[in-house]
């Protein structure tokens, strides 16, 4: 008896041991799980930051209709409408000149062209420089285009050419 009692012991150990071991492994796959959470939402978070305060309109398009999908806030200064408006629209509304028979031949007009007229929803003309590439958002296709206002460095070149006048 004392044997076969001293062997289910050993298993008893044994089998506590492993226990201890797998919830042990369980809390450091936990606590690894957490902080790969934290790390997703804090790129979450910079990535969204940095979109927000460039200072470059960035608007991504549907490459399917080319509806807006996500704008920052140079992109709703630059067309002058709400993010629940853009939304409901094609960025081809905004651009003016440009036309095509399908999305994709539409952004590669658009990238061809680079420097673009964009209309605002009051109607205001913008000129800006347009620079584009095709992304998948969200798991689908999609279009991202940076557009920069030429307004400033039309602004210096006039002034820049007038002192070459005087000069």
């Amino acid at each position: 008896v004392l044997p076969l009692f001293i062997a289910v012991s050993m298993i008893v150990l044994v089998l506590e041991e492993v226990r201890l071991t797998n919830q042990t492994a369980i809390r450091t796959q936990q606590t690894e799980t957490e902080l790969l959470r934290s790390r997703v939402v804090s790129t979450e978070e910079r990535y969204q930051t940095l979109f927000d305060q460039a200072s470059e309109a960035i608007i991504i398009a549907s490459g399917n209709d080319f509806k807006i999908l996500e704008l920052n806030q140079a992109a709703k200064r630059l067309l002058g409408v709400s993010v629940a408006k853009a939304k409901t629209e094609p960025l081809s509304a905004f651009c003016q000149n440009v036309t095509a028979a399908t999305p994709a031949e539409w952004f590669h007009a658009l990238c061809q062209k680079r420097e673009i007229n964009v209309v605002k929803q009051d109607g205001g003309v913008t000129p800006t420089e347009v620079t584009g590439a095709a992304i998948s958002f969200e798991a689908q296709p999609a279009y991202q285009f940076f557009f920069r206002e030429l307004t400033e460095r039309a602004r210096l070149e006039q002034q820049l050419r007038q002192a070459e006048k005087l000069g």
